[in-house]
């Protein structure tokens, strides 16, 4: 009996797979029956139907493989937004807080050297009051 290989790899996984010439062979060898032709053609066809079934059942799932696949990279694209849209914010916001720091700094050191100008004023003036004391 001939056998149809699925591949070239020298496996066994088709030995059991007639080849279709081979039926095609061994129907012009019997004796024309009106049944046995007919039964020949319903295989046929429904084998036919099988394969179209398969086919169109394949065709369905990379469909809902595709859906799916594009619900995913939907899903990504939205949380690399949100993922970028908080990161413009956290830098926005750390470029406010830098800014009020530097602010505070400079009013805390011009603060300080306001007072270190009045603590040296008053040294003066309590050195003048204590001259005019002694005199």
């Amino acid at each position: 009996m001939d056998t149809l290989k699925c591949c070239d790899c020298g496996c066994d996984c088709s030995s059991h797979i007639p080849s279709p010439k081979r039926k095609h062979d061994e129907s012009k060898n019997e004796k024309p029956l009106s049944s046995s032709s007919s039964n020949a053609k319903v295989q046929i066809e429904n084998e036919c139907h099988l394969l179209r079934e398969t086919v169109a059942s394949q065709q369905e799932s990379i469909q809902d493989l595709y859906a799916e696949l594009d619900e995913e990279r939907n899903a990504a694209s939205t949380a690399a937004n949100e993922a970028m849209s908080m990161i413009l914010r956290l830098q926005r916001e750390k470029a406010e807080v830098e800014m009020e720091l530097r602010q505070f700094k400079r009013f805390s050191e011009e603060k300080m050297e306001h007072d270190q100008q009045e603590l040296w004023l008053l040294k003066i003036w309590c050195i003048r009051g204590s001259r005019r004391f002694r005199l």
